[in-house]
């Protein structure tokens, strides 16, 4: 894992390594090596880059298909988190969309916000969208197929929270709600998801 600096000193890094594998678990799961985030401080969010593969629930034979992720986790002195929320970007927009940082206008950014009240905010580029794979079969992938893609990357989510590997920070999650949040056309992704493969709490 890689990613955002400050001028903070001792950065703290995610577990090193591609992710599950070295549990013997879900070794789809990886921590991406060129992500855009990482720590900065022990008393500030820290943010852990995933890409998480979902190519065997997707009609796509020979592809290798990966949903790319977010991961802001709130500072440890909020104690565990009050829940971990899955962010789903309206139609054009990424999972920057979540965390948007805008001069003039401090505190707009929904992960921080967020964070700073001890929620983990998961922000997702849905299939097709960001640095989110784009398969090759383009009319396939309808809302269907993204709602698949989504689960899938839920039920991984949830293996590494079991398991303490979601971030340097977090020990197992149990019983921690996880809460779809979905902006317009995200916001219609996680309905179909829900109602198609009951992924949230």
């Amino acid at each position: 894992s890689s990613g955002r600096s400050s001028g903070a000193s001792s950065p703290l890094l995610p577990p090193s390594g591609a992710g599950l594998d070295e549990t013997g678990a879900d070794a789809c799961i990886t921590r991406d090596p060129g992500g855009g985030s990482t720590a900065v401080s022990s008393r500030i969010a820290q943010a852990v880059e995933l890409a998480v593969d979902v190519s065997a629930v997707l009609p796509f034979a020979d592809e290798t298909n990966t949903l790319s992720a977010t991961v802001h986790v709130p500072s440890p002195e909020h104690g565990p988190p009050r829940a971990i929320l899955v962010c789903w970007p309206g139609g054009s927009y990424s999972r920057a969309y979540w965390d948007m940082h805008i001069p003039g206008h401090r505190g707009y950014s929904f992960a921080e916000h967020m964070t700073d009240r001890g929620f983990v905010v998961i922000a997702v580029d849905p299939l097709g969208v960001g640095a989110s794979s784009r398969p090759s079969e383009v009319d396939a992938v309808n809302l269907e197929t993204m709602a698949a893609a989504a689960a899938e990357f839920v039920r991984q989510l949830r293996t590494l929270m079991a398991v303490g590997e979601l971030a340097s920070r977090l020990a197992p999650l149990e019983d921690v709600p996880l809460v779809a949040v979905g902006h317009s056309l995200g916001g219609c992704l996680a309905i179909v998801e829900q109602a198609l493969h009951g992924s949230y709490d």
